[in-house]
């Protein structure tokens, strides 16, 4: 939990913030060193195929950074390209590395550190209620920072730079990560237990939290996680409706339109604020730039298949494949597509292991559903399918706090199936 929440506090700004970065990472090193013999039982008790998973994960970059002769990473596909750059600094018949940027192959190694850290430490007890109402709590954190921000127009207390004054950044320096962000914590309402007097005060607080959390993502102005916020509020508009077809009972109408109303409320909030209004009508105009990047980037998978050019080294090799049809005065830095971008720094060999990593979770859902799912397993599945869908047109995986986030969801869909001893 301390690791986790020192990643959120502390990991929101990405890989250009590395001393923030840093410091997550020796908490989680110091903690490991301080309980490596609970570490290492923890990972003997992981199932053989996680270990598998966990172990490729980790070595890949490392495994990216062993130097090789001059005549062998010449002949890697990308090579003449690196080839002619060393040959302008006599450098050509010297050994180097498959990544064609070991500093940030390295950097990606180490933000592995502290979610690899969290599976290993995982409580043995049931923790998962934990962890959910504290991501509900960070969330309210998130949007009464932001808030802050809002009034002041800077990003208070980081310093990240704002994009844009209007929008919510909070606990990151990404609008679209602070919108996702809002979006798990909606997630996470679905397992979170309140100790209420009633059922009524209990689905009135989640109301208002998952009222307060969208308004939250509209704010940050993200499309995509505007988009996002319907998988869990379909999955509640579901929920509520099977429960009563389950019960037999009628829709019960004092309960029904108090929500509905609630509802209208906060979009005619929405609608009529200047701010939330932005929001509504970024939607208008899809212009964009991915397209044109993803279309650049192919090129780039193309030249580096299939071992590709390390792991971070995405914004040393794509300035090389970008288009002068498209070129601008800014940096891409990123492909806006994990998926794509997974090809480019790791080839097939990466996008292997993300197909284990999917049919591992969709056999673990599988099985735990067999079960019955409970409600923390619940929140997990919707927060792991929305953090998946905006990897589609974002880099979520990229940030430090976004990787221990993930992860903790990772071993609350799997509960006790994580144990070799699980039958599962």
């Amino acid at each position: 939990m301390v690791i986790f929440l020192v990643a959120v506090l502390l990991g929101g700004g990405g890989s250009r913030y590395a001393l923030s970065n840093l410091s997550v990472q020796l908490v989680a090193i110091g903690y490991l060193v301080f309980a490596i013999d609970r570490a290492m039982t923890g990972w003997r008790d992981l199932r053989t195929s996680l270990r598998v998973l966990v172990a490729i994960t980790l070595l890949l970059p490392l495994v990216q950074l062993i130097p090789l002769p001059p005549a062998l990473w010449q002949a890697l596909p990308g090579g003449e390209t690196a080839l002619r750059s060393r040959e302008l600094v006599g450098a050509s018949s010297q050994w180097f590395p498959l990544t064609q940027d070991r500093a940030r192959t390295v950097l990606a190694f180490a933000a592995l550190v502290p979610p690899f850290v969290i599976a290993v430490l995982r409580p043995r007890e049931d923790f998962s209620q934990i962890f959910v109402r504290l991501i509900v709590g960070l969330g309210v954190l998130n949007i009464s920072l932001g808030a802050v921000q809002f009034v002041a127009g800077a990003n208070i207390p980081y310093g990240y730079p704002m994009v844009e004054t209007g929008r919510i950044y909070g606990l990151f320096a990404n609008h679209n990560t602070s919108g996702l962000f809002f979006v798990v914590a909606l997630c996470s309402l679905a397992g979170l237990e309140i100790d209420a007097a009633s059922k009524r005060v209990q689905m009135a607080l989640k109301i208002a939290l998952g009222g307060l959390f969208v308004i939250g993502v509209l704010l940050t102005q993200s499309r995509s996680s505007a988009v996002l916020m319907l998988i869990p509020l379909l999955y509640f508009v579901f929920a509520f409706l099977r429960a009563r077809s389950r019960s037999g009972r009628s829709l019960n109408w004092k309960v029904f339109v108090p929500v509905v109303a609630f509802a209208l409320v906060v979009a005619w909030f929405g609608l009529t604020q200047e701010r939330l209004g932005q929001t509504m009508e970024r939607f208008g105009d899809l212009q964009d730039e991915r397209p044109a990047i993803w279309r650049d980037t192919l090129a780039a998978i193309t030249a580096y298949f299939p071992f590709g050019s390390g792991i971070g080294s995405f914004d040393e090799v794509f300035q090389y494949f970008e288009s002068l049809e498209t070129l601008s005065p800014a940096f891409a830095r990123r492909a806006h597509n994990d998926y794509l971008e997974l090809g480019v720094e790791a080839g097939i060999l990466g996008w292997l292991l993300l197909g284990g990593w999917l049919f591992w979770g969709a056999w673990t859902w599988l099985a735990q559903k067999s079960r019955g799912l409970d409600g923390s397993q619940v929140a997990a599945s919707l927060a792991i399918l929305s953090i998946a869908g905006q990897s589609a047109i974002d880099y979520p995986l990229r940030n430090q706090a976004f990787l221990c986030l993930a992860v903790i969801f990772v071993v609350m869909l799997a509960g006790r199936s994580l144990n070799k001893g699980s039958g599962h």
